[in-house]
């Protein structure tokens, strides 16, 4: 296929889309957070219909080969800032879907890379929405094979990459023996697993699984109210405090639950939750996409063993990996967890607008870096799993 071209079909709608819906299931790899039920969810719940939706268009784009091959989807939207237009990955923002990348057989890299970076340079992409000045992609590996090649292409059109760091994810290996798996954790760590099933074995808590919403009516609302509770103790707004958000992780959810991809942990005192996370769940890893606790309960120290317990679940079942996902809190090192390089990147249109306002964007983002250092407080993490 080195001689070949490919062309692209855009759909402007998951429905139009459909067709395509088991390649792009194919090449997820299993991963609830790229699958086409989050995706498409996050899209129709969390951003058609609210009042951003003016600014914003789907942009799903189909790499086929001339012998009429599906090659590739770029799961893409495009919106409309202040400061031009911008392409980016779907399931951004309040998401946080990590380990971003273009969707496709790694055979045909390059085939791709050329046929994608050609289109979003192309007149056919300008008349349909609009002149790209930035390409935006949050949360992807730093060796990510299916943007480099991609980038390598628009560098030589004359675009320029800027590529920084942002809140790495966090996973322990699982050995599938527990006692190895103990020894990854720190001494106080282990302490606190004791302490962990010494509650369990005294029934002075329970663990309850939840892998179908609708035969637990109660534990939505237990999961939200928890994590919202967690969030508000420590002066931060909740993510669910958008009813949009939370439409779109409740259908979401249900969704891969039957898939069984999905299920929520809780642990409760007294029949009463004082701990939940919601787990996702891939072929080889468990990944805790969101936690909650009741603060009032401070004292069993509920976070502590939701994880416990999560991860003994987690290396029962053979999986190799318990993925904390992103953000660089202390305790993810404790539980033996190693730093995965996550990384931001904006690739800036070669016109003398898109450059300036791309600097006007790094001057304003510096100062208020630079404010919030002097005035000693700390700074908010880009996005996280909150």
């Amino acid at each position: 296929m080195q001689n070949q071209t490919a062309r692209i079909q855009v759909f402007t709608s998951f429905s139009e889309a459909e067709s395509y819906r088991p390649y792009w299931d194919r090449w997820t790899q299993s991963d609830p957070q790229l699958s086409w039920s989050w995706m498409a969810n996050w899209w129709n719940q969390s951003i058609s219909g609210t009042n951003q939706s003016r600014r914003l268009k789907l942009a799903l784009a189909v790499v086929i080969s001339e012998s009429g091959e599906c090659l590739a989807i770029a799961p893409w939207y495009v919106c409309r800032h202040v400061s031009g237009f911008a392409l980016h990955f779907l399931g951004d923002g309040k998401a946080a879907t990590d380990y971003v990348r273009i969707l496709g057989d790694a055979r045909h890299e390059s085939l791709v890379a050329d046929a994608l970076a050609n289109w979003v340079t192309s007149s056919d992409f300008e008349r349909r929405f609009g002149a790209l000045d930035l390409i935006i992609a949050d949360g992807h590996r730093s060796q990510e094979n299916s943007l480099i090649s991609w980038w390598n292409r628009l560098v030589q059109h004359g675009w320029r990459c800027q590529t920084s760091p942002i809140e790495s994810a966090w996973k322990t290996s699982l050995p599938g023996d527990w006692s190895q798996l103990v020894k990854q954790f720190s001494k106080s760590q282990r302490r606190k697993v004791n302490k962990a099933f010494r509650l369990r074995q005294e029934q002075a808590v329970t663990v309850r699984w939840v892998t179908d919403l609708k035969q637990s009516p109660t534990a939505w609302t237990d999961f939200v109210r928890l994590h919202q509770r967690r969030r508000h103790a420590l002066g931060q707004a909740g993510c669910f405090d958008n009813v949009h958000f939370a439409g779109f992780l409740a259908t979401t959810l249900q969704e891969l639950m039957l898939d069984n991809r999905a299920r929520l942990i809780f642990v409760d005192h007294q029949s009463h939750p004082i701990g939940t996370a919601l787990l996702l769940q891939t072929n080889s890893s468990v990944m805790m996409y969101q936690s909650g606790i009741d603060p009032d309960q401070r004292q069993f120290e509920p976070g502590h063993l939701v994880n416990a317990f999560a991860l003994e679940w987690a290396n029962q079942q053979g999986l190799k990996y318990f993925d904390f996902m992103r953000g660089d809190e202390p305790y993810k090192q404790d539980w033996g967890a190693e730093r995965v390089y996550l990384n931001r990147s904006r690739l800036v249109a070669p016109r003398w607008t898109s450059r300036l306002w791309n600097t006007a964007w790094l001057a304003t983002r510096g100062l208020k870096q630079f404010s919030q250092r002097w005035l000693h407080r700390p700074t908010l993490a880009e996005v996280t799993h909150d």
